[in-house]
């Protein structure tokens, strides 16, 4: 928070700390901050006030007069939302005035400009006019309020203030800077999912440049007024002239919506009349867009695409996160009185990677650990664990159940119970929340109405998914979205979309057998994949994702033949079930040849014959609950082993077993 401060600016902020403990206060205030300025010899405040014969005596009785002391509610001092601003607009009038260093004129400057503080009200009853005082200040140091900029689309970043520093992570600056150099094709653009941070580097990078200033272009504020043909062209013309007159460098955010923007007819939208400043190397452009928006607009546009170099700027490591985080977290400290700990902080990353999968680091990190601060503002701080964990479920969408409400609630399916708890306990896991193996009881209202009792299921989070016309290997194109160049490129996938859209989705897979052999094969890689990517580049979780599979009813081939008459014709076909291709016999026998019988304990009814399908990856059979052994005998024979005869099911010394036969 004191980078850059100079030694008296640190000894001043420290003195008002100490003064602040002796009288006892909780808080340290602006009017700690006015005294200790005073105290101290050589400051302008001091100068200033005693210019106009103010003694420290009759400061010290005025601030006892006035301050009323608060109850004290924090183990440790904390400093008021007053002081912290007055702090922060120290700095950036340091940087302003691109000074090297924040000194006491500085601090006493921001001082008497914040609104509303005890140290005015102080000097105010003292009888000091603040006016006139500033305009001392300013007169004595050079500091004069900057002029208008000639442009109100134009913003100076140098002068924009930000709600934290920015921590630098990869080497995204020195290209930009590296690239800015060259003499040609001097414009890098960066590239990147949204929330990875991609405005924050430029705000940085316009504080790294000391002798060159960037302006951002607002895109809403040049198009505003412009009513008649040319007017948007004489704006950008004359903007660039005063960008290439004070060799200045121009920053686009999002922008691919130059492309098409203030285009009529007969006319030239905002991206055909930059091209042909863009390409001088006079001029300086940094743009920033998603990889969506590069895909559909830019790259499309091939003269523009040419006039940038991309620069690409991946989503931060849950380790750079927490780096992040750390780096910042004192901002977010000050501004609630909260103070966060490591774990706290550990626990807001990996609570966003688990149950955030669709938001991007550091973006939903930052916006937790703020969220957080405000609920627990002079609040119970024992309570912090519990309100980050839900923060993060408001902003997923999830129920609110407690697992101690979850371990007594009734539900349809127990056997789901425990990865309802794995789930909600934040274990991360590698895979979907549930893949379930429907049986002829299965019910999706039941299974509907467990998930709403748990995570607030609503319906439209439900996707139902018919593979009876997934009959040839581009029907896959329909789950993830077509290839670059074919129809429904730009429209995305069934399943990707959606998982887009409803992170927390349930996705029923009906007539599962029916399916093309690769689509098959592509769904059961899923089924223990956490993401899938689709054909667009974005990565699209399926963590919070539960999968049903169904394929037990008797199906027509796509030419109308019953399922049965085709297996009369081919021994490859297996009746009463999946496709041979769905169970590897293979890999059974390797397991039968180590231990001879694969003994399944009679404890856990639906789970004991879970190695059988290993090759699917389903973890659960819902619908067909046993109540006898040999019900159970029946169904696991007809599910599992097809009718062929390989393996036999058999009860014996309590347990169940299954033997390979001849």
């Amino acid at each position: 928070m004191l980078d850059n401060f100079s030694r008296q600016a640190i000894q001043i902020i420290e003195d008002a700390k100490k003064i602040a403990i002796a009288w006892e206060s909780p808080l340290v205030g602006t009017e700690h901050l006015l005294l200790a300025m005073y105290e101290m010899r050589d400051t302008i405040c001091r100068f200033l006030l005693e210019d106009r014969l103010i003694e420290e005596a009759e400061l010290r009785a005025v601030l006892e007069e006035m301050i009323v002391l608060r109850k004290k509610e924090h183990k440790e001092i904390l400093y008021t939302k007053k002081f912290q601003e007055v702090i922060y607009n120290a700095k950036e009038l340091a940087i302003l005035l691109k000074s090297e260093y924040v000194f006491d004129e500085h601090l006493f400057y921001s001082l008497l400009k914040e609104e509303s503080t005890v140290a005015k009200d102080v000097l105010e009853r003292l009888g000091v006019n603040i006016p006139e005082m500033l305009k001392d200040i300013e007169d004595i140091f050079g500091f004069k309020n900057e002029p208008a900029e000639p442009f109100p689309f134009l913003t100076n970043l140098s002068t924009v203030s930000r709600p934290h520093d920015f921590v630098q992570r990869g080497n995204h600056i020195e290209r930009i800077k590296i690239i800015m150099n060259k003499k040609q094709k001097n414009n890098p653009m960066l590239i990147g999912n949204a929330g990875v941070g991609k405005t924050a580097i430029i705000e940085s990078l316009a504080r790294d440049l000391p002798n060159e200033t960037i302006y951002r272009l607002d895109l809403g504020g040049i198009l505003a007024g412009t009513k008649y043909r040319g007017e948007l062209e004489e704006k950008i013309v004359k903007a660039m002239e005063f960008i290439k007159e004070n060799k200045a460098i121009l920053f686009i955010d999002e922008i691919h919506n130059i492309v098409g923007a203030g285009s009529n007819e007969g006319s030239l939208d905002i991206a055909n009349i930059l091209k042909p400043y863009l390409a001088r190397p006079d001029i300086r452009c940094i743009g920033s867009t998603t990889l969506e928006e590069y895909y559909r607009h830019i790259e499309k546009d091939k003269a523009l695409l040419r006039r940038f170099q991309n620069i690409y700027v991946d989503e931060p490591t849950v380790e750079e996160t927490k780096t992040i985080l750390k780096g910042i977290k004192h901002f977010y400290e000050d501004y609630h009185e909260v103070v966060f700990s490591d774990a706290d902080i550990d626990q807001i990353v990996m609570g966003c990677e688990m149950y955030l999968p669709n938001r991007a680091f550091p973006d939903k990190a930052i916006d937790v650990l703020d969220e957080a601060g405000a609920r627990l503002k002079n609040g119970d701080e024992f309570r912090k664990g519990v309100v980050i964990d839900q923060v993060i479920k408001d902003m997923s969408g999830l129920g609110s159940v407690t697992l101690e409400e979850l371990k007594n609630m009734p539900l349809h399916y127990e056997e789901l119970r425990p990865f309802y708890v794995r789930f909600l306990s934040g274990f991360s896991t590698k895979s979907n929340i549930a893949k379930i193996l429907a049986g002829r009881n299965f019910s999706l209202e039941k299974l509907k109405e467990d998930l709403y009792a748990v995570f607030g299921f609503k319906e439209e989070m439900l996707l139902q998914i018919n593979l009876d016309h997934y009959h040839d290997t581009a029907t896959i194109n329909n789950l993830i979205g077509s290839s670059k160049g074919y129809v429904g490129y730009e429209s995305g996938g069934i399943l990707t979309e959606h998982l887009l859209k409803y992170p927390l989705s349930l996705i029923f897979l009906d007539c599962f057998g029916q399916a093309h052999p690769s689509v098959k094969s592509y769904l059961k890689k899923l089924f223990s994949l956490p993401f899938v990517i689709d054909n667009k580049g974005r990565k699209v979780s399926l963590r919070n994702s539960v999968f049903v599979i169904k394929d037990f009813e008797q199906k027509r081939s796509p030419i109308g033949l019953i399922r049965e008459e085709i297996i009369a014709n081919s021994k490859a076909k297996k009746a009463n079930g999946f496709n041979p291709e769905m169970l590897d016999f293979g890999e059974f026998d390797a397991m039968l040849s180590e231990s001879g019988a694969i003994s399944l304990s009679s404890e856990k009814r639906l789970e004991r014959f879970m190695p059988l399908l290993n090759r699917l990856r389903i973890e659960l059979v819902l619908g067909d609950n046993p109540q006898t052994d040999d019900d159970l005998e029946k169904v696991v024979s007809e599910i599992l082993l097809q009718g062929q005869g390989r393996y036999r099911l058999f009860y014996r010394n309590g347990k169940y077993q299954f033997e390979k036969t001849a």
